[in-house]
């Protein structure tokens, strides 16, 4: 056979009685091509298991001395030991200084149990000081030393309480970095204790009358309705254009812009939580990207239509309080420094509680539904009765939940938003002490 390297019959059988069996050397340049089931008598099972050549395997310019297939490069895991393989023969085209070097490494590698999860880590001991568990996360080091033999039980809780310490106060770094705009925490706790619970009410007192009702459906709640309509429609896998008082949606053939620009947007939103480490935001954007496939993929474009329409006050809802939300988060961004976060607070509150009120009003009375044309088009509450069928009672009943759904929801927000606040504010005040 043909050396791979040396492209000459210098290929010849040698015997290896340390491990009792025989390999393929070249006389020349001295390598070894390492038949099926050789690798695990060499180098033992683990290493013939880190051996298996990887799908990212390049092909390479050596041709097996077997069947005459070409072979294919890839580095030895946690190494830079080069070696080639067969995907047809499953042999392996190791050079002689690598069969040194993969030998030292794995007279290097531990096997460290995780005291805390019991799993087994495959650690270099050069690298134990540095390395955490695979499974849970935890600092080997504070089970193990530097050559990888167990600590006495009294040093490895001292480790690990200093390493707890440790990433206690690099939580609190990172919590804290959140609020280093904020100057006077104090007043922003106030904010945050007092401007959503007087915006709901002044958005109450502005419904209570025909006048303030008008102005703030028209101006006010209109466009998150709007908006409520084209994001359904997105979501489905529809085109949409929201207008102020109006949406044009395209229903009759699945689109293509708007569902492509709420994807990009969803994902954008999904790196900048996963940069910034926030799990609120991976999580909205883990489950928007659920909502857009389900939506675009598996429902039917009757059941797509009816969400549309749906969509106007139920999306809407989830827009306004999305925005009331906002209040809450960002302090590190321009949504805290340019105030931006005030608008979309009355904005959303002003819409929740318009709409709300409508659904309120309704459950006692169900002449108040929403019902007959409004600038000559068919209402909502119409379209969902006479075109699919629901009941007055199904549709009061699944607006009026969503809504106190939505408003659970922010209750928790105001609840989490307050007592971070808090917790900045006592933090600040133990530094100042």
């Amino acid at each position: 056979m043909n050396c791979p390297k040396c492209r000459l019959p210098t290929l010849q059988v040698r015997d290896l009685k340390s491990h009792n069996t025989n390999v393929i050397q070249c006389t020349s340049c001295h390598s070894f091509w390492l038949e099926e089931g050789k690798v695990d008598i060499l180098f033992g099972e683990q290493a013939a298991t880190d051996m298996q050549m990887p799908d990212y395997a390049m092909a390479s310019n050596l041709s097996c001395p077997k069947c005459q297939c070409g072979l294919y490069e890839f580095c030895y895991p946690r190494t830079e030991i080069m070696l080639a393989g067969c995907k047809s023969c499953q042999g392996f085209w190791v050079e002689r200084e690598s069969i040194a070097a993969i030998n030292k490494h794995v007279k290097n590698l531990r096997q460290l149990k995780c005291r805390r999860c019991n799993t087994n880590n495959r650690v270099e001991k050069k690298s134990i000081a540095q390395a955490s568990c695979s499974s849970c996360g935890s600092l080997l080091k504070n089970w193990f030393d530097s050559e990888g033999n167990p600590l006495a039980e009294e040093t490895s809780m001292l480790n690990k309480n200093q390493s707890e310490l440790e990433s206690e106060a690099h939580s609190e770094n990172e919590f804290e970095s959140e609020w280093t705009n904020v100057k006077d925490v104090n007043l922003e706790y106030k904010f945050c204790l007092f401007a959503l619970p007087i915006m709901l009410l002044i958005g109450f007192l502005f419904n209570s009358s025909a006048m303030g009702a008008f102005i703030q459906r028209t101006w006010l709640t209109m466009p998150v309705h709007e908006l409520g309509h084209a994001l359904t429609a997105w979501l489905t896998g529809y085109n949409a254009i929201p207008f102020l008082w109006v949406t044009i949606a395209s229903t009759d053939s699945p689109g293509f812009i708007g569902p492509i620009l709420l994807l990009v947007g969803i994902l954008a939103l999904g790196r900048y939580a996963l940069i910034h480490n926030h799990k609120i935001g991976l999580f909205l954007s883990g489950i928007l990207l659920m909502l857009q496939f389900i939506g675009t993929f598996i429902l039917s474009p009757k059941t797509s239509d009816m969400l549309i329409i749906f969509g106007g006050d139920g999306m809407g809802f989830v827009i306004a309080t999305l925005l009331m939300s906002s209040f809450y988060y960002g302090k590190n961004t321009g949504l805290y420094r340019g105030s931006l976060r005030w608008g979309f607070l009355m904005i959303g509150a002003a819409a929740f509680v318009d709409i709300y009120m409508v659904w309120l009003s309704s459950l006692g009375d169900p002449d108040k539904v929403p019902y007959g044309t409004t600038g000559e088009r068919f209402t909502d509450s119409y379209r969902l009765i006479e075109d699919f069928g629901w009941s007055f009672n199904q549709l009061i009943n699944r607006y009026f939940y969503l809504g106190n759904l939505c408003f659970i929801v922010l209750c928790v927000v105001y609840y989490r938003g307050l007592r971070k606040a808090m917790s900045v504010v006592v933090r600040r005040e133990k530094k100042v002490l």
